[in-house]
């Protein structure tokens, strides 16, 4: 989990920290298992979280919709480990719906919430979602440092282009073999560019909050 310091403080240099990545993964026992039996599993809240899921993972890698569904049900519980279990889920799904609800549960949580779901959804932004995702990272880049170790690389470079439109300073830490893909990336203002799945959400209201 990507680690947020000194949130309130307002810098003009950011430290971007990437190590050597522990990314979510598995070596999928159940690539081999009916879809069917597995839905079973992953939907028997009897069975212990760790054993659900790596039954959910592999049937969020099939794109299977019904995993949506449980993942509603996460989000119900009270148990954190639950609920961050839900987005690391929709995130493997990865399709627009799941996206789109990631947004949606990302814009309902307080700030503490907001700052366990970017790293999560971090881990898993692509190209398409960029616009979004720079609206989010938005409200974090006042912090001293943001460890990106589980971030993709559009996540990163995303970041990057935030802070050179808001005149914020980036130095890269950590990992000596990470080169960031940055050349060349840009992604345009909220006042540029508008899409649906903005309007979707409360992504803008949330950045002009910040």
């Amino acid at each position: 989990m990507g680690i947020l310091k000194s949130y309130d403080m307002k810098t003009s240099c950011l430290r971007v920290i990437r190590n050597q990545s522990d990314n979510w993964e598995y070596s999928r026992p159940y690539a081999n298992a009916s879809t069917g039996k597995l839905y079973e599993s992953a939907s028997n809240q009897s069975l212990q979280l760790s054993l659900r899921e790596v039954v959910l993972y592999e049937l969020a890698l099939r794109q299977d919709e019904r995993v949506m569904d449980i993942c509603e049900k996460l989000f119900d519980s009270a148990d954190i480990d639950e609920w961050l279990l839900g987005l690391r889920i929709l995130s493997v799904i990865g399709t627009e719906p799941a996206m789109d609800r990631l947004v949606q549960i990302y814009t309902d949580a307080d700030v503490h919430g907001r700052k366990l779901a970017l790293d999560i959804i971090a881990s898993s932004v692509s190209a398409d979602f960029a616009q979004p995702f720079s609206i989010m990272v938005r409200e974090f880049i006042g912090s001293e440092s943001i460890d990106v170790s589980t971030w993709t690389s559009v996540a990163i470079a995303t970041l990057y282009h935030v802070c050179k439109r808001k005149g914020i300073n980036v130095e890269f830490l950590g990992d000596p073999n990470f080169r960031p893909s940055i050349t060349g990336f840009e992604v345009s203002s909220t006042k540029e560019q508008s899409t649906d799945r903005l309007k979707k959400t409360r992504l803008v209201a949330i950045s002009k909050e910040n």
